[in-house]
């Protein structure tokens, strides 16, 4: 297999499973089992009609009008995807890491009128927000962010893995400077550079690579970048106890490997909990000692079947699509884009640029072809799933008589 199909497996899994679990985000295990059953093909997974029609009593008619405003469109990705592939085009266009393309980038989408969710951006995080508003505000690049160690940075990451593949030392400041721009705390970057090595690892290997030499090298990685963060970057934040939080729990998943899943994932949960100090964080939260840990170790429990990996994955509920892009892209990355199912990136809306702007990530050429801009391509997309939700609303408000 090709390091080119590798790298192709990896945008290709993280666009098809951040769409996969962008449509049941914010649910929970049982929730989606009662609900759906489970969740394998993005599609509808609602027949909305029926649920409009069903619709008999004032709390029925207001959920379903808050839920249309939100409602994702089958096939649609979320910004976990839209930030990667900002990455992608920055690579594309300078061969390098450009804080400033990036950045306006950033401010550029959000600012679009008339505003979507926040601009162009789908489904984003409240931290990013604020990021992207002390951006707008001239704020410098390595205090642009928020306090917060949350999954943002890991989530967009995967293009900093397939750039420096072969580089480390490129790849450990590539990581660390877009991360800056949205996260101050050490874990949050950490993380990030969980997604981006085990990317650039699994790129280079062959299918059969040992999980114990994987860990090992992905533990020294980002124990590595913690000193150096701590000793070279004054910006980011941490203490005593955060300082190793994230290299100390791949540590964990090491000594989870021959227990049951589920067994293991109580133990990522418990860390989860007391390292957030929130008792209800857990696998499927944001923080990253939840949900990158757990794609972690899913990822390597898992790691035979692409399809089922990443289907198991968005099942677990809570920050699906995250999790579904963060999954979707180790599976990639070590599966190649031959094995996503034709079904996914059938029903993946822009499938056919996302494979040209992921096939300009890994040319040699220092020129970016491609004839159309992401923007356009996303100014699109939104419009899309505007006029979706918009059918559905149009159907309420006749149900109501409005």
């Amino acid at each position: 297999m090709s390091i080119n199909d590798k790298a192709m497996g990896a945008i290709l899994g993280l666009a098809c499973g951040d769409a996969l679990g962008a449509q049941i985000e914010g649910y929970h295990k049982a929730e989606i089992k009662n609900n759906f059953g489970q969740v394998t093909d993005i599609r509808e997974n609602e027949n909305i009609e029926l649920l409009i029609n069903n619709a008999n009593d004032e709390k029925s008619l207001n959920f379903l009008q808050r839920k249309l405003k939100q409602k994702r469109m089958p096939g649609i990705y979320t910004d976990d995807t839209q930030q990667a592939l900002i990455l992608c085009e920055c690579f594309n266009l300078y061969r390098n890491v450009d804080l400033s393309f990036i950045a306006n980038q950033y401010i550029k989408f959000a600012k679009f009128k008339p505003n979507y969710e926040f601009g162009l951006f789908r489904g984003v995080g409240p931290g990013f927000v604020q990021a992207v508003s002390n951006l707008m505000q001239f704020t410098p690049y390595d205090v642009s962010g928020v306090n917060s160690a949350g999954n943002g940075a890991a989530m967009r990451i995967a293009p900093v893995g397939i750039f420096y593949h072969d580089n480390l030392d490129m790849q450990q400041k590539a990581v660390i400077d877009i991360s800056l721009l949205t996260h101050r705390d050490i874990r949050g970057i950490a993380a990030a550079c969980i997604i981006s090595y085990s990317i650039s690892y699994l790129i280079n290997s062959t299918n059969n690579f040992s999980i114990f030499n994987f860990l090992q090298s992905l533990y020294s990685f980002v124990y590595n970048t913690e000193e150096y963060m701590v000793a070279n970057y004054p910006t980011i934040m941490w203490d005593l106890e955060t300082k190793h939080q994230v290299s100390k729990a791949i540590k964990l998943v090491e000594q989870l490997m021959d227990l049951d899943y589920n067994t293991a994932i109580e133990h990522i949960d418990k860390l989860a909990a007391s390292t957030s100090n929130n008792p209800n964080c857990n696998h499927t939260s944001p923080f990253v000692l939840g949900s990158v840990l757990f794609s972690l170790y899913h990822f390597i429990k898992t790691k035979d079947n692409l399809e089922n990996s990443i289907i198991k994955a968005v099942n677990e509920g809570g920050d699906t699509d995250t999790i579904g892009a963060m999954v979707g892209c180790l599976c990639g990355a070590l599966h190649g884009a031959k094995e996503i199912p034709d079904r996914w990136t059938k029903a993946l809306l822009n499938c056919n640029f996302l494979k040209s702007i992921g096939k300009e990530l890994m040319d040699s050429l220092p020129e970016y072809s491609n004839n159309e801009t992401l923007y356009e391509n996303e100014k699109k997309l939104c419009n899309f799933e505007k006029n979706y939700r918009l059918k559905y609303i149009n159907l309420l408000n006749q149900r109501l008589g409005l």
